[in-house]
């Protein structure tokens, strides 16, 4: 069954847990009433819709602006100290509103004034970092700084990046450009994060600073849909691509996103892609991981250098 869906779809199945791949089959049996896998077999042979159909289910594009929004937090500390500032004037921008629903929130958002904890051990190698290099660099003309969103689902995730690191732009003028690229293998996440209209559900805990700047709220008859700024729209360059067979981009990363996809691939072909990250970074550069994932028996370049936020870095100094 697995090999007909790897040789039907073109997906690159062999990368992933084999209990997630069967969730995703069992899932698509029960909507469609299939008893069993022979049953399913049959009826993946005789439907071609059923193909594009599993390749839709397959996909987890769960999402919503600034998730795990004290990481977005420290990503802009990080910035703000190498541009030799304080942030307590910008965090107020990035915190989250709180809903009228308070017991919904992830625990750790669920005070929206609490404090952020940073690691030491990040900020002590602040200066090893390719972002400080770039961004203190005292040449007139900056390098810009790289910046992938790896397996990007809907968009929120890299549109968050470039609004955090717009507003930091509009007080510091001299703030180095940024190229973010964002891709993902579900080419209709990709459609609609090319579109740039979002629900309630995605802005649902963005503040109200960053809505009422970067959004134009319209009433529908379904619901208020959110059209987000041509300017950030505009910003992201949006990639449908399968990323455990090839990244199209040759560029060396300064920041790479790459948060709960680690989670459903198995633990061979999880090293070969945390090796294939290891590559896209700078040296210096920063990885991020989801809140469930770590690279604890991995060995090579990569750091963990914030236990909390689950970011490593490339440990090499800056070759800038």
């Amino acid at each position: 069954m697995i090999s007909l869906l790897k040789h039907k779809t073109g997906l690159n199945l062999g990368y992933y847990r084999r209990t997630f791949i069967l969730r995703r089959i069992q899932a698509r049996m029960i909507r469609i009433n299939c008893e069993n896998l022979e049953k399913y077999n049959s009826y993946l042979l005789s439907n071609v819709n059923e193909l594009k159909r599993f390749v839709e289910s397959f996909h987890i594009n769960y999402t919503y602006f600034f998730r795990d929004w004290d990481v977005y937090a420290t990503i802009q500390k990080i910035v703000l100290q190498s541009l030799d500032s304080n942030d307590e004037d910008f965090l107020k921008y990035l915190r989250p509103r709180i809903p009228e629903s308070p017991e919904k929130l992830p625990l750790r958002t669920k005070i929206a004034g609490q404090e952020i904890k940073h690691s030491k051990m990040l900020f002590s190698n602040l200066r090893k970092t390719s972002l400080y290099n770039k961004i203190n660099n005292s040449k007139r003309v900056k390098l810009p700084l790289y910046i992938w969103s790896c397996a990007c689902a809907t968009g929120e995730e890299p549109y968050s990046l470039a609004m955090l690191l717009d507003n930091i732009r509009n007080s510091f003028p001299t703030f180095s450009r940024f190229e973010i690229v964002a891709s993902d293998i579900d080419k209709f996440a990709i459609e609609t994060a090319k579109r740039g209209i979002y629900t309630e559900e995605s802005i649902k805990f963005m503040s109200n600073y960053f809505e009422t700047k970067y959004f134009k709220e319209k009433s529908t008859p379904i619901g208020n849909e959110y059209y987000l700024s041509p300017k950030i729209r505009d910003s992201i360059t949006l990639l449908n691509e399968d990323i455990t067979k090839i990244h199209l981009y040759s560029w060396k990363f300064d920041l790479i996103f790459c948060r709960n996809l680690l989670i459903y691939f198995n633990i061979e072909n999880r090293t070969r892609f945390i090796r294939t990250l290891e590559q896209q970074l700078n040296n210096g550069g920063l990885l991020v991981l989801g809140k469930s994932e770590s690279l604890f028996e991995q060995e090579g370049d990569l750091k963990m250098v914030d236990p909390t936020h689950h970011i490593y870095m490339k440990d090499a100094f800056s070759n800038i």
